[in-house]
């Protein structure tokens, strides 16, 4: 009785111990690319200016620009 659990007990610390080397190595690598920059920008296209009405509008740079939404074109 006591050998089954000695040998629970050990295959428990075993598996443990596998776990605990995987998370520790996933961690690192987190660690790592944490410092990494891009070494690209983004692109921006602005469209060319149009009339609507008879009223002219100007598409321009805005890069301080950052809104999120819902775009819909109806």
């Amino acid at each position: 009785m006591y050998r089954r659990l000695a040998v629970a007990i050990l295959a428990l610390f075993v598996l443990s111990a596998c776990a605990e080397t995987q998370l520790l190595v996933h961690t690192a690598k987190k660690l790592g690319q944490n410092n990494k920059q891009p070494t690209q920008q983004g692109r921006y296209k602005i469209g060319n200016p149009y009339k609507i009405k008879g009223v002219g509008y100007y598409p321009a740079v805005d890069y301080g620009y950052d809104k999120t939404g819902i775009a819909s074109w109806y």
